[in-house]
This record gives C-alpha cells, structure tokens and sequence, in this order.
C-alpha cells in the first residue's frame, strides 16, 4: 500500500526511508516506519491457507418429474417463504438467493459456488409439478435435499367437528357400480378407492402449463382466466385426473351439473344444483398420485340411478371446498363451514375477485391431440391470484363432444437468473508485505448469469438431449475504493473460451478482450486512483466517489461449450480471476491467494522479498508468520466498512485473526462485527 507520510523523522532515518522507498519504485510518500501491532497468531502457517469466503456444495435433488420436464430454481440460505396475512405463503421481501439454474428430467446434480457462511440451504421453484420448497443441511460438502411441508393446518372448533350442516349430495364411491353414497370411500392415505387408472402426463405439457402459470403469478390472460364450465354437444363420459396440488390448504373438489348453457348459469340456483364430492382430499402428499384419474357420474332424474355419461346440452362446473378436509378423532371428514370457491363466477360472492379459475388447452392448436385443464386459486378473496393451487386435466370422451378452451402457447425454451456478489480487497505491495489494511483496491462485484434450456429448436425438433447453457452475463464492477497513492489498475481474466462468446460491452460500449491461454482478460480500470478521483484528506484518510463499470457478455449460440453443469464449479464465475496491476509496473499483477497469473504476469517476481508462490502449494502466498493475503474476496458480502488506514484488517475486523487461528472454520462472518474505531 501506498500513503502519504505522517509524521516527520530525523535527517538520518528520513533519508534511509527515502532510499528504501526509491528501491520499491514510485511511490515516494509510503512510510515504512509506521509500526504495525503485533498479532498473535495460532496457526502454524496461515499462508497455506487460501483465506477463501466459499465452499463448494453438490447440490442433489430428485424431483422424481418425467425425463423431459424442464423447471427453473434457486438457492437460498435461509427459509424464503413467509406466511403472510392472508395464510398463504410468498417469498420474503428483498432476501437475495446465492445461486440458481434449471433443472431437467426433475434432478439437480450442480456443484455451486457459495458463502462459507451457509450451514444449510432452500431450494425454492415457482415451477408447477415438483415441490415447492426443499431443505438440506450441508455435510462434507454436500446438500441431500428433502421436501418441506407447507401445509396449514384447519384450526376447525367444536362446533364445526360434525356434519350436522351438511350440505353435500354425495360422493363418488366403488359400490354398487360406481354409484354415488353419503359418506367418503378413501383408503388411509385418504386416496379414493374408486380412482381407475392412472394416467402419464407427457412433460410436453407439463413444460407448456409451467411456463404459462408459474407460482406466486396473478394470472390476467383473459383467454386462459376464465370460469371452467364444460358444455356437452353431445353424449359423453368425463375422466378427471390430478395433475398438480401442493397447495397449503388441504382442499376438496367437488362438481355439480345442470341442463343449460354456462350463459344461462346465472339463472340457475344454486341449491338446486347436485354436488358431488370427487376427490375429499385434493394434495399430492399421500396417497393421491399424479395422473389418478376419477370418473364423474351423472344423475338421470328419470330412472333415479347415477350412470356414467352425461347428456348432450349439460353444463358441469367445479366447487373447491378450501382448507375443508379435516381430521377429528382419526376420522376425516369435510368441514361444510369452510369457505366454497365455484368454477363459475356468478355463484362466488367476493366483490373484487369472483373468477377463481383458470381454463385452457396445453395441447397446440396445430397438434391431433388434446389435453384440456383447469385450476383453482384455493383462496377467497384472491391470495396471488395465480390459479394453480390444485389443477386437473379433464378426459371427455368423445373429445369432440365439448368445445375445446384456448390452447397455451409452445415452449421453446426456459431461462433462469443467477446472482452472485461479493466484495474484492488486494494490498498493492507484493511482493513485498506492506501493511495488509486490505484497502488499496476495494471493488464491489455484482453478476447475472443467464442460463437457457433450448426444449425445441426454431424447426420444432425436441432438443431433450441438450443441456442447460450459459446464454448471458451482465457484471457489474463498482470500483469502491483507492487507500493507496499507486496508481493501480484493475482487471480480471475469465476462463472462458473466446470462442463461446459472441460479443463484449463495457458500459454499452463495443469492447475486444485480450485473449489469454484457455480465456480472456477484461480490462476495467487502468487508474483506480484516478477514475475514484481520490483526494487524501486533512484527516489523514482517502476520499474516493465510487465508479460502475456494467460488462456485458453474448454468448454465441452455435459455439457456445459454457455448461450450466460446470460454469460455477469450475470457478469461471464472478469473480472471475480478478487482479491488480501496481502501480502501472508491466507485469507486476497481484491476484487472490491460489489463483494463476495472466502470461503477461512477470515471473521473476515470485518467490522474492515476501513472496512464497509455490505452484504445487498456494500461489501469492506470503510469510510464514504472516496471517494475511495479499487479496480477499468476501463472498456474498455487499456492505463493507473500508478499514483503518495503515492498520492490519484485524485492527477493523478483531474477529479476522480468530477466523485465520481456526484454520478458516470458526467466525465465518468477521467481516460483519466491524470494531469501534471507524
């Protein structure tokens, strides 16, 4: 580090300092003899040590979705849900995930890069058809994940454990040939006995359906928000199949039926109207399973006897009997009091959202087949408004029996967003030690990396076998901070092959990179002192205005070989190999403790003065006795109080040495407990 003398010395000591500065280089004003507190340190050699803030963590899940299903998430240190006041749950305001991605075939086999800090991990998806949210706890560098159960429990009373109130007309039930009968036919996993088959949902719709009506999304395309009502042209049987319910509530489905048009419904009383109970428990959490499909049946008034097909000019609607499945004394039972949310918007008596349904097609226009949905947002009064806490797939046959819904649009490809951030220090007196504040050069990094799954190429071919790729990255480099009179630069070398990559922006400006080995660097600053126009103050401080430098880089999309797979656990994220020039000295570059010099890197400086580079041990590493790097990247930190000039960084940060006495393991988070002395 660089910084103006302060304080006088006699005429002989002051040209000896003189003489040893103008060996070191330019920097005239640096005063070695400050002294530098004494640090106890417990490690026999803390220049071992990589001074790293990460750990490296396998991510591994198993959704158990169909091989072609493709679905985004994101990784959190902490729950990211919260239960707001209308008792469903939303992620929690501003809390900032540490890693992303997309996940195929409903499995996740990622190494991710992450802060040392985290002890356990969330995965959390907005995607429908796998579990909302996941937990594990880390262990020897791995993170098993298993579901965590969102559901809410019915907080029925006394009064309300009974069916005296009991308005339903039946339940679907095996007896007498499928007849209708007064009380539930499940088994003890609350699966009904009735259900007679089960279907495979091809993930060409589930990927179609997931992206149309993501989780914690109102919906608001009038095409597909719409009442469900079914209108029969002609004779006709009517299969339902669960296809997705991992809603909080524990929800009951129910139809009703009535001869007439869904114009006319409006007309239609309601208690005239049969309901018939189909699945008493609608949640994918027991027995119930994916595709379980249940046939409705119809009561022909004539012979007074429940038969399978259903008339031509009938209308049928659904009724979601919300959070109304309820247990008392081991017995289940439908808590008739619970709030009744109707596929038909007249019969719902909300004043600002009476639609509680969405209607639609996942089959294309342009395909033979058909796959005609629906789903309920199970909250009255409108919770998220998204539609899809329980959602089912209707069989009519013949399918042309009834006038097919609007169909979704195809899927071509799905995105996801991974941040990263952290907070760079580097000490610009290597080789030799200098007095290790760790304030020269102090950068800010933000990073966005966008990864794509391509599910069908502009011809329409399925590309089930291709991989999630890394599409585009947006960094941003806030140069925060010059505690040095050195006029260094600041740049950063990305292993990645200049062949993947299409195009540069810096600051929305055309840039080439100069192409390194197995990658390219980026140059960002050449005069960090300069372009923070910093100012050394009465107060013996320096005062710098931070400058944003925005990188953009294109991937090209024919030769692009950047995996998601291997993007973050080959370290070629951000930060990238970040480094400093000192003080504008052709290769004179200090990078983080075990990262690779660029080939413009002059060689000769390694092992000299303090220097301890040994490429079979630790790269920039310097004395034995000395329990301080000559660079540190804070992972996931973003508030940083610059340290005390001249002072070593555990003279700010008391906690640093305990953390570099632990081998690294204990006081994780020292960069948080900042000592008085700011």
């Amino acid at each position: 580090m660089c910084i103006m003398k302060t304080r006088l010395f006699k005429t002989g000591a002051a040209l000896l300092a003189m003489a040893v500065v103008f060996s070191l280089g330019s920097c005239q004003e640096k005063d070695y003899f400050e002294e530098t507190p004494e640090t106890e340190v417990n490690n026999e050699d803390p220049q071992l040590l990589d001074f790293a803030t990460t750990q490296t963590v396998k991510l591994n899940v198993n959704y158990g979705a169909s091989s072609g299903f493709v679905s985004t998430f994101e990784v959190f240190t902490e729950n990211p849900l919260v239960l707001n006041a209308n008792n469903y749950y939303e992620l929690k305001s501003g809390l900032k995930s540490v890693a992303a991605g997309i996940s195929v075939g409903g499995k996740i086999n990622l190494s991710k890069v992450i802060p040392a800090t985290a002890k356990e991990l969330y995965i959390y998806t907005p995607d429908l058809f796998i579990p909302t949210l996941m937990h594990a706890n880390i262990s020897a560098g791995m993170a098993d994940f298993s579901v965590v159960d969102l559901s809410i429990s019915s907080n029925d009373n006394n009064t309300t454990r009974t069916l005296s109130n009991n308005t339903i007309d039946g339940y679907l039930t095996t007896e007498d040939n499928g007849n209708v009968r007064s009380t539930m036919d499940i088994d003890a996993n609350y699966r009904p006995n009735y259900i007679t088959e089960t279907i495979t949902v091809d993930a060409k719709y589930l990927n179609r359906i997931t992206a149309a009506f993501p989780n914690t999304t109102a919906v608001t395309n009038k095409d597909y928000y719409k009442d469900a009502l079914l209108h029969t042209y002609k004779t006709a049987e009517i299969k339902i199949a669960m296809i997705h319910g991992d809603a909080s509530n524990s929800n009951t489905l129910s139809y009703f039926f009535y001869n007439g048009t869904p114009e006319e419904i409006s007309t239609v009383a309601k208690s005239k109207m049969k309901e018939v109970v189909a699945l008493p428990y609608a949640k994918l959490d027991k027995g119930l399973k994916v595709g379980d499909v249940v046939q409705l049946m119809y009561y022909d008034a004539d012979t007074k006897k429940w038969i399978k097909e259903f008339p031509a000019g009938v209308t049928i609607g659904f009724m979601l009997r919300s959070n109304a499945f309820s247990i008392w004394d081991n017995n289940p039972y439908i808590n008739t009091r619970k709030d009744v949310l109707y596929s038909a918007s007249a019969f719902n008596n909300h004043e600002t959202f009476k639609t509680h349904t969405i209607y639609f097609d996942a089959a294309l226009a342009t395909d033979d087949d058909t796959f005609v949905c629906f789903g309920f947002e199970d909250t009255k009064g409108g919770g998220d408004k998204d539609c899809n806490d329980v959602m089912f797939h209707m069989n009519v046959n013949p399918t042309n029996a009834i006038e097919k819904p609007k169909p979704l649009p195809e899927v071509n490809s799905r995105t996801s967003i991974e941040n990263t951030r952290g907070i760079l220090a580097f000490e610009d007196n290597w080789p030799r030690k200098g007095d290790y504040d760790l304030n020269d050069v102090v950068v800010k990094y933000e990073s966005e990396v966008t990864y794509v799954k391509y599910i069908k190429t502009l011809e329409g071919k399925v590309q089930s076998e291709t991989k999630p790729i890394v599409q585009v990255i947006k960094d941003k480099f806030t140069l925060l901070h010059s505690g040095a009179s050195y006029k260094n630069g600041f740049a950063y070398k990305a292993n990645i092959s200049p062949a993947s990559v299409k195009s540069v922006r810096i600051n929305d400006a055309g840039y080439t990179p100069e192409t390194d080995g197995n990658g390219f660097i980026i140059n960002i600053s050449n005069n960090v002192h300069d372009d923070l126009q910093t100012v050394f103050g009465a107060d013996k401080v320096y005062t710098c205005t931070p400058k944003e430098f925005n990188v953009t880089m294109i991937f090209d999309e024919e030769n692009n070989s950047i995996l998601q797979d291997d993007f973050n656990q080959a370290g070629i994220g951000a930060p990238y190999n970040p480094f400093i020039i000192s003080n504008g000295r052709a290769g004179h570059e200090i990078h983080l403790p075990g990262y690779s010099p660029t080939e413009k890197a002059d060689q000769s400086l390694f092992g000299q003065f303090d220097d301890r580079s040994n490429e079979n041990e630790l790269m920039y590493a310097g004395p034995a006795d000395t329990p301080y790097p000559f660079a540190i990247n804070l992972a996931g930190v973003e508030e940083f109080k610059i340290p005390v000039e001249t002072k070593p960084i555990d003279y700010s940060y008391p906690k640093y040495i305990d953390w570099v006495n632990s081998k690294l393991q204990n006081h994780l988070n020292w960069f948080e407990e900042p000592a008085d002395v700011f």
